[in-house]
């Protein structure tokens, strides 16, 4: 082993400070934590804990998946920081070769079923828009707060056009992208949103928040961009996609997806980073 590539400061990056420093190897940080930082890691003045300090400070780079985390990692004086977003395998996220057209609107979201993910403000959005639209949404994951969102779900008189997939394995995820007809993601807060750059792999279009990562990888031939737990903008950006997805091209997405987040397009910053780390 000549490198150590931790991922998310704790436990990885306080483990490869030990390894670091006991085999005298280098080790470069990727962080992916979502908000930045967790509370649980500030101490009582609201500064880094000194686990988490250490990890930083000893690592040859810190990498941020987006450019968002980075502007909030320096606030906390985090040193070397580049910016490398998270690779998608380009080859299982693929546009289907023979897509089929759904016979009503099928929007996808996908996430584990909790507050973070704003599954909440996503369906009292879609109730809106089914008052002047046909559509259908189909949530894939699973969370604690899902009968939460079931009740919901039933209070708003919706159930029959909200499909709840629960947990879907890699080869699932592929189908639903792929035989969606756009992708909604509402979250209240994300390090990246790797779902919209799977999203983007398939050629699907995208709406998505502004929550700290998804702004700074969207593309705006790709979709559309709304403010976070802004129902009104939601449901107008909604509306808007059933009745103008056909100006989105899928192969316009997928470049855009491939130029960013692909295998060999991020396997290559990481390489620049490993030899500077070596050198």
């Amino acid at each position: 082993v000549d490198l150590i590539h931790a991922h998310v400061a704790f436990p990885g990056g306080y483990i490869a400070a030990k390894l670091a420093s006991e085999f005298k190897l280098p080790y470069v940080l990727t962080e992916q934590m979502s908000p930045f930082p967790f509370y649980i890691f500030l101490d009582k003045q609201d500064l880094l804990q000194d686990r988490l300090i250490n990890a930083y400070k000893n690592a040859k780079y810190n990498i941020a998946i987006t450019d968002g985390l980075a502007n909030e990692m320096r606030k906390y004086e985090i040193p070397r920081i580049k910016v490398i977003p998270n690779m998608i395998d380009q080859d299982h996220f693929k546009i289907h070769s023979s897509s089929q057209k759904n016979k009503q609107f099928t929007f996808f979201s996908l996430g584990r079923i909790v507050h973070q993910k704003g599954f909440d403000i996503l369906l009292k959005a879609f109730a809106r828009v089914l008052k002047k639209r046909n559509a259908i949404l189909r949530i894939g994951g699973d969370g604690e707060q899902k009968f939460e969102y079931l009740k919901i779900s039933e209070t708003l008189g919706i159930n029959e056009q909200v499909i709840w997939l629960g947990s879907l394995d890699r080869d699932q995820t592929l189908k639903e992208f792929q035989n969606c007809d756009a992708f909604v993601l509402a979250s209240r807060h994300e390090s990246m949103g790797i779902v919209i750059a799977e999203a983007m792999a398939c050629g699907k279009p995208v709406i998505c928040t502004r929550c700290g990562g998804p702004e700074f990888i969207f593309d705006h031939d790709a979709g559309f961009l709304v403010n976070r737990e802004n129902e009104p903008e939601l449901v107008e950006a909604m509306i808007k996609m059933i009745d103008n997805s056909r100006n989105f091209s899928p192969a316009v997405i997928r470049n855009s997806f491939e130029k960013k987040f692909s295998v060999p397009k991020v396997a290559d910053q990481i390489m620049v980073v490993y030899k500077q780390a070596l050198s």
